[in-house]
């Protein structure tokens, strides 16, 4: 089985697919719209893409390709405990670091810790993709905002561990395909909606759920 996700071997979105697919060979993306390009043509069986993250909010690109998408649904979730560290080559301090790669929301989640140090945030395509870049560059004024276990893959030093602005960080990932996964039983539904512009027109749609 293979299972496509957004990012490089070592992102926080494989820890989400090793979790829910512990058999299956992951697919590597650069795009969460390329994942969904890859389960809709079969050439995955199932993806794993992010959903939201409690400190930073809905992954806005996840939602859209899922109202867009006519083929795929959400056959599960998983949640996973982020821990951000600050990632540069050996040798490297971390008063000397000028500029953090990583991906957008991770920049955004350790936005506090970039604001103290004076480091300022690259986006990329995702975590692991930007340790991999700060390797193979060297520069000791660069580093990299991944998982702890990223560095040992790269052979990078960690400069400073759990650097997200709030401790407890987590995102939620959702499995998609064209089929069940076996899962597990479905106890969750998702629905998207809309609703005129008038006051209590909200409240009116949710009531049937009450």
């Amino acid at each position: 089985m293979q299972v496509a996700y957004q990012g490089e071997p070592g992102a926080y979105s494989e820890i989400a697919v090793r979790t829910l697919f512990p058999d299956a060979e992951g697919m590597p993306c650069d795009t969460v719209r390329l994942v969904f390009s890859r389960v809709t043509s079969g050439e995955a069986d199932f993806g794993v893409v992010p959903v939201e993250n409690s400190q930073a909010g809905s992954v806005n690109e996840t939602y859209e390709l899922l109202l867009n998408s006519s083929l795929v649904r959400i056959v599960g979730e998983v949640v996973v405990r982020v821990d951000h560290a600050l990632l540069a080559p050996p040798g490297a301090r971390l008063e000397q670091i000028r500029r953090a790669y990583s991906h957008w929301q991770a920049l955004a989640q350790c936005e506090d810790f970039l604001a103290v140090h004076h480091i300022e945030p690259v986006p990329v395509h995702d975590t692991a993709g930007a340790a991999r870049l700060v390797a193979e560059r060297g520069n000791l004024e660069e580093a990299a905002i991944a998982g702890v276990e990223v560095a040992g893959r790269l052979g990078l030093a960690v400069l400073a561990e759990r650097i997200q602005s709030y401790p407890d960080n987590f995102t939620k990932f959702a499995a998609i395909g064209t089929r069940d996964a076996g899962l597990g039983t479905p106890d969750k539904c998702s629905i998207v909606m809309a609703v005129v512009d008038r006051p209590g027109s909200l409240l009116a749609s949710l009531q049937p759920f009450a």
